[in-house]
């Protein structure tokens, strides 16, 4: 469908493709069962590869951020320490090791990258001239005379969305976007990717994710309609703010979604009761962006794969806060 892609993500989605394709022999096998173990090769192979021993690992994860954890500048306020500490809760008691390796490097990557608003995410109406013509174009065109989307683009979503190229019209407004976008966070952007029409069928989901941190940083959601509207049958999209409280947004057509896709957790886990739902998409990245997943192997703490790991900073500053006070009641007692 033409997307506008980074020359970066082509090879990246290249490698995907050629992990599954050594991992599933038998097209008949090609299942979701191997979409974890695909996931886990891909997030830890450019670790893997500099082969490095899980005790040099930790060493080099002290020698960057000392015998704590997390490191101390990453939760950004009390309800988002929160909602980290629990986050790490649920890994540690995960019994499938890929998978705990999996959600450690999006734990990671979740709590590391920088803010670039107040709470992540900010739903807007946009004027009529941005997103008219494409619903027109939605609502002109027969659901059954619309493809389904390719395999690649639509991993986590069930069922099988459909697409309609819409990239004629697209092009017409990214100028206007990219500046709506860089106005809402602060910082100049370059294009990563931008798509549309997505349509979701009756009895949607999509899971819970994050997106590509090397390119999907800052986003977009440009909702255009729904059959039924949003205000008789919602299907709200619900993301993780920087609050750490989980959000439910309803989009109307019209309305865009600015949000942090690489930092915040988002999905529709909700299912869908209804026609169809379209919205075209847009991904962006800060301007000399050389953040990677495959930094973070490095960041995820000793003793990962443990029941129990390292204390939380500010569990350790207490306990020797309290050393210190005890210390000073008994010098004290010894000098009365």
């Amino acid at each position: 469908h033409n997307p506008i892609i980074d020359p970066r993500e082509e090879d990246d989605e290249r490698m995907v493709l050629q992990i599954l394709h050594a991992l599933v022999s038998n097209a008949n096998q090609r299942a979701m069962r191997t979409t974890t173990t695909a996931l886990f090769v891909l997030s830890c192979l450019p670790w893997l590869s500099q082969g490095m021993a899980e005790s040099d690992r930790e060493k080099k994860y002290v020698e960057l951020f000392g015998n704590v954890w997390p490191p101390k500048d990453w939760p950004t306020s009390d309800t988002w320490r929160e909602w980290a500490r629990d986050q790490e809760t649920k890994i540690r008691a995960e019994t499938n090791r890929e998978t705990k390796w999996f959600e450690w490097m999006n734990l990671i990557q979740s709590m590391s990258l920088r803010s670039f608003s107040t709470n992540g995410f900010e739903l807007v109406d946009l004027p009529e001239r941005i997103w008219g013509k494409l619903r027109k174009r939605a609502l002109e065109t027969p659901l059954d005379k619309i493809p389904f989307e390719g395999e690649r683009d639509r991993v986590g979503i069930e069922p099988r969305p459909r697409f309609l190229d819409t990239s004629d019209l697209n092009v017409e407004i990214l100028a206007d976007l990219k500046t709506f976008h860089e106005e809402w966070c602060g910082t100049e952007l370059e294009l990563s990717r931008a798509y549309g029409l997505r349509y979701y069928l009756n009895e949607s989901t999509l899971v819970w994710h994050l997106d590509k941190v090397e390119t999907h940083v800052v986003s977009g959601i440009l909702h255009i309609g729904s059959d039924p509207d949003q205000d008789t049958a919602p299907w709200p999209l619900e993301i993780v703010g920087h609050d750490g409280k989980e959000h439910k947004v309803v989009l109307r057509p019209g309305q865009i979604l600015f949000y942090e896709s690489a930092k915040l957790s988002h999905g529709r886990p909700s299912t869908f009761n209804g026609n169809w739902y379209t919205s075209v998409f847009l991904h962006y990245r800060p301007k000399n962006w050389r953040v990677k997943r495959a930094h973070f192997g490095a960041w995820v703490p000793p003793l990962w794969d443990r029941p129990t790991g390292m204390p939380w900073h500010d569990e350790v500053e207490m306990a020797s806060d309290k050393i210190s006070v005890e210390s000073a009641e008994k010098r004290l007692s010894d000098d009365l």
